[in-house]
């Protein structure tokens, strides 16, 4: 069995600049091995809430390291490698995913470090906290009588405003970066987005940290990880090795490399098992290379 069932549904016009979506999903605990329940980073931050006490597993490159987290709002760094959810009993979650370059170009926030934390987001954000109490009365509410997205959307989207208000309209050249390496599925090289954008490379990491978190080539890996496995998904009759020269590693040993970081399983061991790359993951990513999470730019 799958061990979550995922929903989403896109934010307002005026919101889907910074955010992909809003998501649910159901929780089960998860009965096989730790590592083949696990959810590629995807170069994103999410806001979580939670009205039951839930764990969160995160791969730490040597082995998935725990954190409990009580019921509220938490905030989601962007993930460098394989994290997953576990709970009790059933568990709802509710999501907003925001895209990699806008968190950091919002006022309400003020945490400089993010990437691989979890952080509660009363500690981080001044505002929305009564939006949030209410979003999570809601929410335990659901896990005694059905409820759909709908019922939540109205909080989220408050919640969202709040959080990017100052900051709809504010161009920033660090999505239009971080863009272009999304296109290419992290398959460039790093000289050819500063000749391409005539930057230097000490410019070009500044901004990257600065203004998203990360430093360029860890969201090129991310991206080109998420295209190998799409790319798998979809040819599944074609060799890892040609999968990865697809996907733009450079050898075998680059591609187990870079997957070892991420996971603590090589390629051939991930896939042998059915609960490889779910269909939601799957899903995510295909829409996001293909500019479903709109408007792109």
């Amino acid at each position: 069995m799958e061990p979550l069932i995922f929903k989403e549904i896109p934010p307002s016009a005026a919101l889907s600049r910074h955010i992909e979506c809003y998501w649910q999903a159901t929780f089960q605990l998860c009965q096989s091995q730790e590592a083949l329940c696990s959810l590629p980073p995807q170069g994103t931050f999410d806001l979580v809430f939670n009205s039951k006490t839930v764990s969160l597993y995160q791969y730490d490159g040597h082995h998935y390291r725990q954190q409990k987290l009580k019921p509220g709002c938490w905030l989601l760094g962007q993930q460098t490698r394989s994290y997953y959810w576990q709970a009790a009993s059933q568990a709802n979650l509710y999501g907003i995913r925001i895209k990699p370059f806008a968190l950091f170009s919002s006022k309400a926030i003020a945490a400089p470090e993010l990437k691989n934390a979890v952080v509660n987001l009363k500690a981080v954000g001044r505002e929305a906290n009564e939006d949030i109490e209410r979003l999570l009365i809601v929410l335990s509410d659901s896990q005694s009588q059905p409820f759909t997205l709908d019922h939540l959307h109205p909080f989220a989207e408050r919640i969202s405003l709040k959080l990017f208000n100052d900051s709809l309209q504010t161009p920033l050249p660090s999505r239009i970066l971080s863009n272009v390496i999304m296109l290419q599925r992290g398959n460039l090289r790093l000289t050819e987005l500063c000749a391409q954008f005539d930057i230097g490379k000490v410019t070009l990491r500044h901004k990257f940290l600065t203004d998203i978190g990360l430093l360029p080539k860890e969201l090129c890996k991310v991206w080109r990880l998420n295209n190998f496995l799409l790319l798998k998904q979809h040819q599944p009759q074609l060799s890892l090795t040609e999968l990865g020269l697809q996907a733009g590693y450079y050898d075998q040993a680059h591609l187990i490399r870079e997957f070892k970081a991420t996971f603590p399983l090589t390629p051939a061991r991930y896939f042998k098992h059915p609960a490889r790359l779910s269909a939601s993951t799957a899903g995510q990513i295909h829409r996001r290379f293909n500019r479903q999470y709109a408007p792109f730019s």
